[in-house]
Protein backbone atom coordinates (compact mmCIF):
# COMPACT_ATOMS: atom_id res chain seq x y z
CA UNK A 1 0.00 0.00 0.00
CA UNK A 2 1.42 3.75 -0.70
CA UNK A 3 -0.13 6.64 0.63
CA UNK A 4 1.11 10.12 0.82
CA UNK A 5 0.24 11.28 3.74
CA UNK A 6 1.99 10.09 7.35
CA UNK A 7 0.56 6.80 9.06
CA UNK A 8 -1.51 5.84 11.37
CA UNK A 9 -3.74 7.61 12.08
CA UNK A 10 -5.63 7.20 8.75
CA UNK A 11 -8.54 4.65 9.73
CA UNK A 12 -9.59 3.89 5.92
CA UNK A 13 -6.03 2.25 5.26
CA UNK A 14 -5.52 0.74 8.66
CA UNK A 15 -9.53 -0.96 8.29
CA UNK A 16 -8.50 -2.26 4.67
CA UNK A 17 -4.70 -3.20 5.46
CA UNK A 18 -5.79 -5.31 8.46
CA UNK A 19 -8.65 -7.24 6.75
CA UNK A 20 -6.12 -8.35 4.20
CA UNK A 21 -3.21 -9.61 7.11
CA UNK A 22 -6.16 -11.29 9.19
CA UNK A 23 -7.24 -12.87 5.99
CA UNK A 24 -4.24 -14.80 6.32
CA UNK A 25 -3.92 -14.70 2.84
CA UNK A 26 -2.11 -11.27 2.26
CA UNK A 27 1.34 -9.73 3.46
CA UNK A 28 1.14 -6.31 3.86
CA UNK A 29 3.33 -3.48 3.51
CA UNK A 30 2.55 0.11 3.72
CA UNK A 31 5.25 2.88 2.15
CA UNK A 32 4.07 6.18 3.72
CA UNK A 33 5.38 9.59 4.46
CA UNK A 34 7.76 10.07 7.74
CA UNK A 35 7.13 12.80 10.08
CA UNK A 36 10.60 13.89 12.13
CA UNK A 37 9.91 11.95 15.46
CA UNK A 38 8.89 8.87 13.66
CA UNK A 39 10.38 5.29 13.09
CA UNK A 40 11.63 4.44 9.70
CA UNK A 41 10.30 1.19 10.25
CA UNK A 42 8.03 -0.48 12.52
CA UNK A 43 5.06 -3.40 12.86
CA UNK A 44 1.76 -1.51 13.35
CA UNK A 45 -1.01 -4.80 14.40
CA UNK A 46 0.57 -6.83 11.74
CA UNK A 47 1.12 -4.28 9.26
CA UNK A 48 4.62 -3.36 8.14
CA UNK A 49 5.24 0.61 7.87
CA UNK A 50 7.98 1.52 5.80
CA UNK A 51 8.06 5.31 6.25
CA UNK A 52 9.97 7.72 4.02
CA UNK A 53 12.14 11.32 4.67
CA UNK A 54 10.47 13.68 2.37
CA UNK A 55 12.51 17.28 2.15
CA UNK A 56 10.65 19.60 4.49
CA UNK A 57 8.11 17.00 5.92
CA UNK A 58 7.13 18.80 9.14
CA UNK A 59 7.79 22.41 7.67
CA UNK A 60 4.76 23.62 5.74
CA UNK A 61 6.46 26.41 3.30
CA UNK A 62 8.94 23.66 1.92
CA UNK A 63 6.72 20.75 1.92
CA UNK A 64 4.11 23.05 -0.09
CA UNK A 65 7.24 24.22 -2.66
CA UNK A 66 7.76 20.58 -3.26
CA UNK A 67 4.44 19.18 -3.87
CA UNK A 68 4.07 21.98 -6.20
CA UNK A 69 7.19 20.32 -8.04
CA UNK A 70 5.84 16.72 -8.06
CA UNK A 71 2.51 17.93 -9.35
CA UNK A 72 4.21 19.23 -12.09
CA UNK A 73 3.97 15.83 -14.22
CA UNK A 74 2.13 14.12 -11.07
CA UNK A 75 5.40 11.48 -10.36
CA UNK A 76 6.79 11.75 -6.99
CA UNK A 77 10.24 10.87 -7.72
CA UNK A 78 11.03 9.69 -3.82
CA UNK A 79 8.18 7.35 -3.72
CA UNK A 80 9.08 6.01 -7.35
CA UNK A 81 12.41 5.11 -6.21
CA UNK A 82 11.28 3.69 -3.06
CA UNK A 83 9.11 1.57 -4.33
CA UNK A 84 11.49 -0.17 -6.82
CA UNK A 85 13.83 -0.53 -3.58
CA UNK A 86 11.02 -2.49 -1.79
CA UNK A 87 10.64 -4.80 -5.19
CA UNK A 88 13.92 -6.08 -4.96
CA UNK A 89 13.99 -7.33 -1.72
CA UNK A 90 10.62 -8.20 -1.18
CA UNK A 91 8.82 -8.79 -4.33
CA UNK A 92 5.41 -7.33 -4.14
CA UNK A 93 2.78 -9.02 -6.14
CA UNK A 94 0.03 -5.76 -6.12
CA UNK A 95 0.21 -2.05 -5.19
CA UNK A 96 -2.68 -0.36 -3.63
CA UNK A 97 -2.47 3.60 -3.52
CA UNK A 98 -4.71 5.58 -1.47
CA UNK A 99 -6.14 8.50 -3.12
CA UNK A 100 -5.47 10.20 -6.41
CA UNK A 101 -2.15 12.41 -6.00
CA UNK A 102 0.40 9.39 -6.12
CA UNK A 103 -1.39 6.82 -8.74
CA UNK A 104 0.41 7.86 -11.92
CA UNK A 105 3.69 7.26 -9.85
CA UNK A 106 2.53 3.73 -8.92
CA UNK A 107 1.46 3.44 -12.42
CA UNK A 108 4.63 3.83 -13.67
CA UNK A 109 6.23 1.57 -11.14
CA UNK A 110 3.68 -1.23 -11.58
CA UNK A 111 3.85 -1.25 -15.76
CA UNK A 112 8.01 -1.37 -14.62
CA UNK A 113 7.80 -4.11 -12.81
CA UNK A 114 4.58 -5.94 -14.37
CA UNK A 115 2.25 -5.92 -11.60
CA UNK A 116 -1.09 -4.88 -11.02
CA UNK A 117 -2.45 -1.69 -8.73
CA UNK A 118 -5.47 -0.52 -7.29
CA UNK A 119 -6.34 3.15 -7.04
CA UNK A 120 -8.47 3.64 -4.05
CA UNK A 121 -10.24 6.81 -4.58
CA UNK A 122 -11.44 8.50 -0.30
CA UNK A 123 -12.92 11.70 -2.21
CA UNK A 124 -13.26 13.61 -4.94
CA UNK A 125 -9.79 15.22 -4.83
CA UNK A 126 -9.96 17.83 -7.09
CA UNK A 127 -13.23 19.56 -5.93
CA UNK A 128 -11.67 18.76 -2.34
CA UNK A 129 -8.60 21.28 -3.51
CA UNK A 130 -11.09 23.40 -4.75
CA UNK A 131 -12.57 23.95 -1.71
CA UNK A 132 -9.57 23.73 0.93
CA UNK A 133 -7.93 26.44 -1.36
CA UNK A 134 -10.29 29.09 -1.37
CA UNK A 135 -9.89 29.88 2.28
CA UNK A 136 -6.44 30.36 1.73
CA UNK A 137 -5.41 34.01 2.02
CA UNK A 138 -1.68 34.22 1.63
CA UNK A 139 -1.50 35.49 -2.22
CA UNK A 140 1.51 33.23 -2.80
CA UNK A 141 0.15 29.94 -1.94
CA UNK A 142 -3.06 31.49 -3.54
CA UNK A 143 -1.56 31.99 -6.66
CA UNK A 144 0.83 28.37 -6.41
CA UNK A 145 -2.32 26.80 -5.93
CA UNK A 146 -4.04 28.43 -8.69
CA UNK A 147 -0.96 27.10 -11.13
CA UNK A 148 -0.45 23.80 -9.70
CA UNK A 149 -4.06 22.75 -7.83
CA UNK A 150 -6.40 24.16 -10.38
CA UNK A 151 -9.49 22.29 -10.67
CA UNK A 152 -9.48 21.13 -14.31
CA UNK A 153 -5.91 20.30 -14.00
CA UNK A 154 -6.44 17.71 -11.11
CA UNK A 155 -9.89 16.42 -12.71
CA UNK A 156 -7.99 16.04 -16.08
CA UNK A 157 -5.75 13.56 -14.27
CA UNK A 158 -8.34 11.86 -12.50
CA UNK A 159 -9.87 11.30 -15.73
CA UNK A 160 -6.44 9.93 -17.06
CA UNK A 161 -5.48 7.55 -14.03
CA UNK A 162 -9.18 6.08 -13.88
CA UNK A 163 -9.01 5.50 -17.50
CA UNK A 164 -5.66 3.65 -17.22
CA UNK A 165 -6.48 2.00 -14.15
CA UNK A 166 -7.65 -1.42 -14.31
CA UNK A 167 -8.97 -2.00 -10.64
CA UNK A 168 -10.78 1.01 -9.18
CA UNK A 169 -12.07 1.24 -5.38
CA UNK A 170 -14.49 4.23 -4.81
CA UNK A 171 -15.71 4.86 -1.24
CA UNK A 172 -19.56 5.17 -1.88
CA UNK A 173 -21.92 4.58 -4.62
CA UNK A 174 -22.04 8.41 -5.37
CA UNK A 175 -18.37 8.54 -6.28
CA UNK A 176 -19.15 5.07 -8.38
CA UNK A 177 -21.93 6.52 -10.68
CA UNK A 178 -20.02 10.20 -11.01
CA UNK A 179 -16.69 8.35 -12.24
CA UNK A 180 -18.91 6.40 -15.22
CA UNK A 181 -20.88 9.30 -16.10
CA UNK A 182 -18.18 11.88 -16.05
CA UNK A 183 -15.15 9.66 -17.06
CA UNK A 184 -16.86 7.41 -19.01
CA UNK A 185 -15.75 4.26 -16.91
CA UNK A 186 -16.86 0.90 -17.40
CA UNK A 187 -19.06 -0.16 -13.99
CA UNK A 188 -17.43 -3.27 -13.73
CA UNK A 189 -13.87 -1.77 -13.01
CA UNK A 190 -15.03 0.02 -9.82
CA UNK A 191 -15.99 -1.58 -6.46
CA UNK A 192 -17.50 0.16 -3.73
CA UNK A 193 -15.87 -0.30 -0.10
CA UNK A 194 -17.46 2.15 2.35
CA UNK A 195 -16.29 4.04 5.54
CA UNK A 196 -18.52 1.26 7.26
CA UNK A 197 -17.24 0.30 10.97
CA UNK A 198 -16.64 -2.43 13.26
CA UNK A 199 -19.77 -3.31 15.34
CA UNK A 200 -17.53 -3.45 18.19
CA UNK A 201 -16.92 0.19 17.83
CA UNK A 202 -18.51 1.42 21.27
CA UNK A 203 -17.52 -1.83 23.74
CA UNK A 204 -15.63 -0.75 26.19
CA UNK A 205 -16.52 2.94 26.10
CA UNK A 206 -14.94 4.75 29.04
CA UNK A 207 -17.39 6.35 30.66
CA UNK A 208 -16.76 9.98 31.08
CA UNK A 209 -17.78 13.02 33.56
CA UNK A 210 -19.21 16.19 32.25
CA UNK A 211 -17.49 19.32 33.95
CA UNK A 212 -20.91 21.04 35.95
CA UNK A 213 -21.21 23.53 33.46
CA UNK A 214 -22.62 20.88 31.08
CA UNK A 215 -24.59 19.00 33.24
CA UNK A 216 -28.32 18.69 32.77
CA UNK A 217 -27.60 20.10 29.24
CA UNK A 218 -28.88 19.04 26.21
CA UNK A 219 -25.77 18.53 24.26
CA UNK A 220 -25.44 18.47 20.40
CA UNK A 221 -22.21 17.16 19.53
CA UNK A 222 -19.96 17.39 16.47
CA UNK A 223 -17.11 15.20 16.22
CA UNK A 224 -14.52 15.28 13.88
CA UNK A 225 -12.22 17.26 11.24
CA UNK A 226 -12.57 21.05 11.11
CA UNK A 227 -12.05 22.16 7.47
CA UNK A 228 -14.22 24.45 5.11
CA UNK A 229 -16.11 21.42 3.76
CA UNK A 230 -17.83 20.31 7.25
CA UNK A 231 -20.77 22.88 7.83
CA UNK A 232 -20.30 23.75 11.13
CA UNK A 233 -20.54 27.22 11.20
CA UNK A 234 -24.16 26.58 10.05
CA UNK A 235 -24.59 24.69 13.13
CA UNK A 236 -23.32 27.28 15.24
CA UNK A 237 -25.10 30.13 13.61
CA UNK A 238 -28.16 27.84 14.07
CA UNK A 239 -27.43 28.44 17.77
CA UNK A 240 -29.44 31.71 17.81
CA UNK A 241 -32.58 30.60 16.81
CA UNK A 242 -31.88 26.70 19.36
CA UNK A 243 -31.52 28.21 22.56
CA UNK A 244 -34.15 30.94 22.14
CA UNK A 245 -36.23 27.62 22.47
CA UNK A 246 -34.28 25.02 24.27
CA UNK A 247 -32.53 27.11 27.23
CA UNK A 248 -30.25 24.47 27.96
CA UNK A 249 -28.41 24.16 24.78
CA UNK A 250 -25.20 23.25 23.85
CA UNK A 251 -22.91 22.60 20.96
CA UNK A 252 -19.97 20.88 21.77
CA UNK A 253 -17.21 20.52 18.66
CA UNK A 254 -14.55 18.15 19.36
CA UNK A 255 -11.92 17.91 17.03
CA UNK A 256 -9.46 20.07 15.67
CA UNK A 257 -8.06 21.43 11.96
CA UNK A 258 -8.31 24.55 9.79
CA UNK A 259 -7.35 27.76 11.78
CA UNK A 260 -9.04 29.89 9.00
CA UNK A 261 -11.99 28.02 10.01
CA UNK A 262 -11.86 28.11 13.54
CA UNK A 263 -11.33 31.74 13.40
CA UNK A 264 -14.57 31.62 11.69
CA UNK A 265 -16.23 29.75 14.51
CA UNK A 266 -15.20 31.71 17.10
CA UNK A 267 -16.38 35.13 15.58
CA UNK A 268 -19.92 33.96 14.88
CA UNK A 269 -19.73 32.77 18.37
CA UNK A 270 -18.77 36.44 19.56
CA UNK A 271 -20.61 38.40 17.68
CA UNK A 272 -24.03 36.16 18.75
CA UNK A 273 -22.66 35.90 22.31
CA UNK A 274 -23.10 32.49 22.28
CA UNK A 275 -19.47 31.61 24.89
CA UNK A 276 -21.60 29.84 27.18
CA UNK A 277 -23.64 27.57 24.41
CA UNK A 278 -20.86 27.01 22.39
CA UNK A 279 -17.95 25.31 23.40
CA UNK A 280 -15.01 23.91 21.27
CA UNK A 281 -13.13 21.35 22.94
CA UNK A 282 -10.32 20.58 19.96
CA UNK A 283 -8.44 17.56 19.81
CA UNK A 284 -9.56 14.52 21.83
CA UNK A 285 -7.98 11.18 22.32
CA UNK A 286 -9.58 8.93 19.69
CA UNK A 287 -10.66 6.30 23.27
CA UNK A 288 -12.97 9.25 23.97
CA UNK A 289 -14.76 9.49 20.50
CA UNK A 290 -17.11 6.58 21.38
CA UNK A 291 -17.61 8.32 24.84
CA UNK A 292 -18.54 11.57 23.79
CA UNK A 293 -20.97 10.29 21.49
CA UNK A 294 -22.76 8.26 23.93
CA UNK A 295 -23.23 11.07 26.19
CA UNK A 296 -25.13 13.18 23.63
CA UNK A 297 -28.39 14.02 22.91
CA UNK A 298 -27.53 14.48 19.03
CA UNK A 299 -24.77 13.48 17.23
CA UNK A 300 -24.27 15.74 13.95
CA UNK A 301 -22.98 16.13 10.66
CA UNK A 302 -23.93 19.30 8.95
CA UNK A 303 -21.73 18.73 5.79
CA UNK A 304 -22.11 21.43 2.71
CA UNK A 305 -23.76 19.83 0.00
CA UNK A 306 -21.01 19.95 -3.16
CA UNK A 307 -19.53 17.98 -5.58
CA UNK A 308 -17.19 17.02 -2.53
CA UNK A 309 -19.02 15.89 0.06
CA UNK A 310 -21.73 14.44 -2.48
CA UNK A 311 -19.01 11.87 -3.30
CA UNK A 312 -17.45 10.90 0.01
CA UNK A 313 -18.78 9.37 3.18
CA UNK A 314 -17.43 9.76 6.85
CA UNK A 315 -16.28 7.28 9.09
CA UNK A 316 -18.66 8.86 11.99
CA UNK A 317 -21.90 8.02 10.26
CA UNK A 318 -22.00 4.84 10.75
CA UNK A 319 -20.07 5.22 14.49
CA UNK A 320 -22.89 7.33 15.42
CA UNK A 321 -25.83 4.78 13.90
CA UNK A 322 -24.31 2.35 16.25
CA UNK A 323 -24.29 4.62 19.56
CA UNK A 324 -28.05 4.11 19.20
CA UNK A 325 -28.33 7.86 19.46
CA UNK A 326 -30.11 10.45 17.70
CA UNK A 327 -28.65 11.69 14.27
CA UNK A 328 -29.00 14.88 12.65
CA UNK A 329 -27.51 15.07 8.93
CA UNK A 330 -27.09 17.60 5.77
CA UNK A 331 -28.93 16.50 2.81
CA UNK A 332 -25.71 16.10 1.36
CA UNK A 333 -26.27 13.37 -1.07
CA UNK A 334 -24.81 10.10 0.74
CA UNK A 335 -25.94 10.95 4.19
CA UNK A 336 -28.98 11.53 3.23
CA UNK A 337 -29.42 8.63 1.13
CA UNK A 338 -28.45 6.33 4.07
CA UNK A 339 -30.63 8.18 6.62
CA UNK A 340 -33.89 8.07 4.67
CA UNK A 341 -33.16 4.46 3.40
CA UNK A 342 -33.09 3.24 6.55
CA UNK A 343 -35.40 5.59 8.50
CA UNK A 344 -32.54 6.53 10.83
CA UNK A 345 -32.46 9.75 11.36
CA UNK A 346 -33.44 13.45 10.56
CA UNK A 347 -32.29 15.71 7.53
CA UNK A 348 -31.27 19.57 7.57
CA UNK A 349 -30.86 21.72 4.01
CA UNK A 350 -26.94 22.25 3.88
CA UNK A 351 -25.98 25.97 4.64
CA UNK A 352 -28.77 26.51 6.10
CA UNK A 353 -28.99 27.41 9.81
CA UNK A 354 -33.14 27.88 10.27
CA UNK A 355 -33.51 24.41 8.87
CA UNK A 356 -30.70 23.04 11.17
CA UNK A 357 -32.28 24.78 13.99
CA UNK A 358 -35.78 23.80 12.93
CA UNK A 359 -34.78 19.78 13.13
CA UNK A 360 -32.70 20.68 16.53
CA UNK A 361 -36.19 21.57 17.86
CA UNK A 362 -38.42 18.85 16.31
CA UNK A 363 -35.81 16.15 17.86
CA UNK A 364 -35.83 18.16 21.35
CA UNK A 365 -39.77 18.00 21.37
CA UNK A 366 -40.26 14.38 19.76
CA UNK A 367 -37.10 12.72 21.23
CA UNK A 368 -39.23 9.42 21.49
CA UNK A 369 -38.97 9.16 17.71
CA UNK A 370 -36.15 10.34 17.39
CA UNK A 371 -34.92 7.49 19.75
CA UNK A 372 -36.45 4.69 17.90
CA UNK A 373 -34.97 6.20 14.07
CA UNK A 374 -31.90 5.82 16.27
CA UNK A 375 -32.41 2.18 16.57
CA UNK A 376 -33.83 1.76 12.92
CA UNK A 377 -29.73 3.14 12.19
CA UNK A 378 -28.38 0.77 14.71
CA UNK A 379 -30.45 -2.62 13.53
CA UNK A 380 -29.26 -1.37 9.74
CA UNK A 381 -25.49 -1.82 11.29
CA UNK A 382 -26.09 -4.64 13.53
CA UNK A 383 -28.25 -6.80 11.35
CA UNK A 384 -28.28 -4.95 8.28
CA UNK A 385 -25.14 -4.35 5.87
CA UNK A 386 -23.92 -1.23 7.20
CA UNK A 387 -20.90 -2.89 8.75
CA UNK A 388 -17.55 -2.97 8.37
CA UNK A 389 -17.66 -7.12 8.69
CA UNK A 390 -19.76 -7.17 5.72
CA UNK A 391 -17.23 -4.48 3.94
CA UNK A 392 -14.20 -6.48 4.92
CA UNK A 393 -15.85 -9.81 2.80
CA UNK A 394 -16.32 -6.96 -0.28
CA UNK A 395 -12.96 -5.86 -0.01
CA UNK A 396 -11.44 -9.85 0.12
CA UNK A 397 -13.67 -11.02 -2.88
CA UNK A 398 -12.60 -8.02 -4.94
CA UNK A 399 -8.60 -8.73 -4.15
CA UNK A 400 -9.35 -12.55 -5.15
CA UNK A 401 -10.40 -11.24 -8.25
CA UNK A 402 -7.07 -9.40 -9.06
Amino acid sequence: MVLDASFPPDIRVEKEALTLINSNLYEVYLICLKKKNEKALSNYKGLNVIRIKSPAMDQKVKKGVLDAFFSINNVHYIFYRELLKLYQEINFDIIHVHDLPLSKTVRKVAKKINIPYVIDLHENYAEALKIWFKWRTNKIIRLKNIIFFNYRKWNKYERTETSKAKYIIAVVEEMKHRLVKNHGLRENKIKVISNTEYLDFHKGSKKISLSPNLKDKFLITYIGGIGPHRGIDTAVEAMVDITANIKNAVLLIIGGGSKEVLAKLNSIVSLNKLEKNVIIFGKVDKSLVSPYMKISDINIIPHLSNNHTNHTIPHKLFQILLSKKPILVSDSTPLKRIIREHDAGFIHEASNPKSFANEVIHIYNNYELATKKAMNGYKACNKGNLNWGTTAKELLNFYSNI
